[in-house]
């Protein structure tokens, strides 16, 4: 309960803007919006989600948001802890650490994150998280054996409103 209250003030605090308002009530500050996408595993709709809520920090700050990829997963992080979806931040298992994972309902969502410092480097980061992920099988245990894993690749150079990328891991 502290963690989602202190999520939901810096959350505020961050957001003051009215193109941030505008976006929240559209999509991203909507719980049942999220789950559905998420749920659904559309990774194109999951990528609009993901820019979304990136997008709502304005461009300057985006370039300096986007000089960690810790930095780009606490906002998306602190957006779903916000709905009260259930996440858990750079979760260890016996192998290795997930960047996030997703729990809605009886499904359990992994996501990886790396970023790009252009879209040539896209497709060599993409198989560097799904190597990554199966060697360190983020997100199973016993309760969840198949977790849904994705590569989300944030390309920090994209002009345009496409700089995610988001890549379902085939089991």
């Amino acid at each position: 309960e502290v963690k989602s209250c202190f999520a939901q003030i810096l959350f505020e605090k961050i957001f003051k803007s009215n193109q941030a308002t505008s976006n929240l009530s559209n999509d991203i500050g909507n719980k049942a919006y999220i789950e559905k996408i998420l749920c659904n595993g559309d990774v194109n709709a999951i990528s609009t989600l993901f820019s979304n809520i990136l997008r709502v920090i304005g461009y300057d700050a985006r370039h300096e948001l986007f000089l960690k990829e810790t930095l780009v997963t606490n906002l998306i992080n602190c957006v779903l802890e916000v709905q009260a979806i259930q996440t858990y931040r750079e979760k260890q298992n016996i192998s290795g650490r997930s960047d996030l994972e997703v729990i809605i309902g009886k499904e359990k969502f992994v996501f990886e994150f790396k970023l790009a410092d252009n879209s040539n480097e896209i497709e060599a980061k993409k198989q560097e998280t799904f190597a990554q992920i199966k060697k360190h099988h983020y997100g199973q245990d016993l309760n969840y054996p198949k977790p849904k894993q994705y590569a989300v690749i944030i390309n920090k150079d994209a002009q345009d409103s496409n700089f995610v990328s988001v890549i379902k891991l085939e089991n």
